[in-house]
This record gives C-alpha cells, structure tokens and sequence, in this order.
C-alpha cells in the first residue's frame, strides 16, 4: 500500500485535511484542522484514560484509605461526572440517529465526540 493511498484513506475517513501547512504555520491566525480538532484533540485524551485508568484502578482497590467523606466538594464532582456521562450518552444516541439518516456523515463524526 502506497503512502498516498494511507493519507487519502485517512481524509476520506475524516471527511477533510487531516494537516494544512497554510492553516497553521503560514497565518496571522494559526488554527489546527477540523479533521485533526475530531481525531488528535479526541483521541490523544482517551488514549491515555485507557492506558492510566487500569493502574489508578489497581492502585485504588490496593489502598488502605478508600473510604472518602461525604463532603460538598465531593458531591459536587459526583454531580459533574453524572452530568457529563449524561451529555456523552446523548451526544452517543445523536450521533447513531444521524448515522441511521439518509444524510452523510464522515465516520471520525460518529468515532469522536467532537
């Protein structure tokens, strides 16, 4: 497989310029493409949940000091978490709804959150 072939692939996947040389070194305004804002921005963070959160996991089922009070900051972060699981499984069924449309939709929109 040719190198053109990976990259043309990996702009069909994303429906755009995955890199602009123009866009963002040779501007007044430097900005990244939509196509690496879906991919980069999204994965990269991911990424490194997947790989850490084993090892917090381990570490917290380890530890002699689980058990965390009640207090108003903790409640707090509870209550953020269970909000942003909620928008993340609605942007999920949008997102499935959209996909199951006659309209075209490039995959990196249904493989990220962006």
């Amino acid at each position: 497989m040719s190198p053109n072939r990976t990259l043309g692939s990996f702009e069909e996947f994303c429906g755009g310029v995955f890199w602009d040389q123009q866009l963002t070194w040779d501007t007044e305004d430097p900005d990244f493409t939509a196509c690496f804002h879906k991919t980069v921005f999204s994965w990269v963070p991911a990424g490194v949940l997947f790989l850490m959160g084993p090892w917090e996991a381990r570490k917290y089922l380890r530890s002699d000091h689980r058990n965390i009070p009640w207090s108003f900051l903790n409640l707090s972060k509870l209550a953020l978490t269970i909000g942003l699981v909620a928008v993340t499984i609605a942007e999920l069924v949008f997102s499935i709804q959209a996909d199951s449309d006659d309209t075209v939709t490039e995959d990196v929109s249904l493989k990220s959150h962006c």
